[in-house]
């Protein structure tokens, strides 16, 4: 095994991470659906779409799947950009903004389609959105062509390997589709729209938007040139999101041990503003009056999480670019409030590392790394249940590597203590060529539901037999007030 890898390790287990209620699993995967953008046949296009569908359903129904990441495919959503940004471009609508042209009908149809899977079956489905450059799958940045162009022109800022955010002009043209993005699937884009498109669409957002994933991956070496965002960058765009989407939302009572409460004075603040999304309320809520709390009947207001992924591995070699150690761990906790892990137990360079060098690069990936972001997020007073997901678990075979069912089984067992993992991934690419995978999936999940019925009604036992000896011991009492009355 090579230094690298031996570098302080954590050598004991952490037990268990939390105390009180029990925290609800949450199993779901990445939703790729990019490729639609690219089928100009119009029937081509809608068999695209029935594919997708069938296997989104198949998932929720079949494999027990509740939580989907979308991201926000920025090349895709800005096609043609009409022109290049003039210099001193501006966010605030100012005459020296630049003519954007978006095209979200995709998008529409997908987050349509989970909405009325989730209304129709009643499983509790969520989304996470992910917003920025970055999206999931390679190449990572998702860049329009005309940025692309000047990214990999310009030898300075578009250099291998560097923080691309500091190009002239990019970051700001990123909010601003971030903004216009996340506007259009609030409903929130203002009078220019159609009204039932944009409340149907703010409805659905309502329904399912829960955490929202700042870019993928933004402090990890990503694509062709290596780039990678900087900390100034992400800190805008959290704020962006938090402008746009709010800092709380009010979700369904069953639902809130997944967020920590909002305080009254942010949710008072957000209410005043209207900035909450809050979920869509249940028909028993929408009947309901308002509660003490400030949210509807059957509703809670929580936080509105954000999360930041980055690459599970020992990080001293990973961002030795900045040479700092877990430079992207600790950015991630500086600007998010979720760390989600992309943790892999099949790895594209464990063919040409050897026996042993593979089998030190797994444990880093699968277990050393994973308890050491546990032990900081507690440092920082955060709780890990709450604040550490894995965001990718085993997304990809990697360049056709056989992940089976057993590497599965051998990966969830190592990070079976973390409630919320997004598995695999749904790319119609390969639909159909993983069913083994996909059985294992629904299999832990199945085992996972029987566990936590089984522990609930043992909890429940201590309370009923103590409430029946409270009732006897009543019974008996008001007998012996019977008899003493009687004499």
């Amino acid at each position: 095994m090579p230094s690298n890898y031996c570098f302080c390790v954590p050598r004991r287990r952490l037990s268990k991470i939390t105390e009180g209620p029990p925290i609800l699993r949450r199993d779901g995967t990445t939703i790729l659906y990019s490729h639609l953008y690219e089928i100009e046949d119009q029937a081509a296009l809608e068999t695209a779409w029935k594919v997708l569908r069938e296997e989104i359903r198949k998932s929720a129904v079949e494999v027990g799947l509740t939580c989907y990441r979308v991201g926000l495919y920025w090349k895709w959503i800005e096609r043609e950009p009409s022109a290049s940004p003039p210099q001193g471009t501006s966010l605030d609508g100012s005459a020296n903004r630049w003519e954007r042209q978006y095209d979200f009908r995709i998008l529409d149809r997908l987050i349509d389609y989970l909405a009325e899977l989730k209304s129709e079956t009643g499983l509790p489905l969520t989304v996470v959105f992910t917003v920025g450059m970055k999206a999931p799958a390679w190449p990572e940045f998702y860049l329009p062509r005309v940025w692309e162009s000047k990214a990999k022109t310009d030898p300075r800022h578009g250099a291998r390997g560097g923080d691309i955010s500091l190009l002239p002009g990019l970051a700001e043209a990123s909010l601003e589709f971030a903004a216009a993005a996340l506007r259009h699937i609030t409903g929130s884009e203002g009078p220019s729209d159609e009204a039932a498109r944009v409340a149907t669409r703010r409805d659905a957002w309502r329904a399912l938007a829960r955490e929202v994933q700042l870019e993928n991956e933004p402090f990890d070496k990503s694509g062709p040139e290596d780039w990678w965002l900087g900390r100034p960058y992400c800190l805008k765009l959290k704020a962006l999101i938090h402008e746009v989407c709010g800092t709380t939302m009010e979700v369904p009572s069953e639902e809130a041990p997944w967020f920590p409460a909002a305080s009254a004075g942010a949710a008072s603040a957000s209410k005043a503003t209207s900035s909450a999304s809050p979920a869509i309320p249940t028909p028993e809520a929408a009947a309901g009056t308002r509660e003490a709390g400030g949210g509807s009947k059957g509703l809670v207001t929580v936080q509105r999480l954000l999360m930041v992924n980055l690459w599970s591995d020992w990080q001293l070699f990973g961002s030795k670019r900045v040479g700092a150690r877990h430079f992207s761990l600790e950015n991630a906790i500086a600007c998010a409030d979720i760390v989600g892990l992309d943790v892999y137990e099949v790895h594209g360079a464990d063919p040409q590392l050897g026996a042993a060098l593979a089998w030190g690069g797994r444990k880093v990936r699968t277990e050393w790394f994973p308890r050491y972001v546990e032990k900081r997020l507690l440092e920082e007073g955060r709780d890990p249940a709450l604040a550490l997901w894995i965001a990718e678990f085993q997304a990809e075979s990697w360049n056709d590597l056989q992940f089976t069912p057993e590497h599965f089984r051998s990966l969830s067992d190592k990070l079976d203590r973390v409630n919320c993992k997004l598995y695999w991934k749904l790319d119609p690419k390969w639909c159909g060529t993983q069913p083994a995978v996909w059985a294992a999936i629904g299999e832990r999940i199945k085992l996972a539901t029987r566990e936590k019925k089984q522990s609930s009604k043992e909890a429940e036992k201590p309370t009923a037999n103590s409430e029946a000896r409270e009732a006897a011991g009543l019974e008996e009492q008001r007998e012996k007030e019977t008899e003493e009355k009687k004499q």
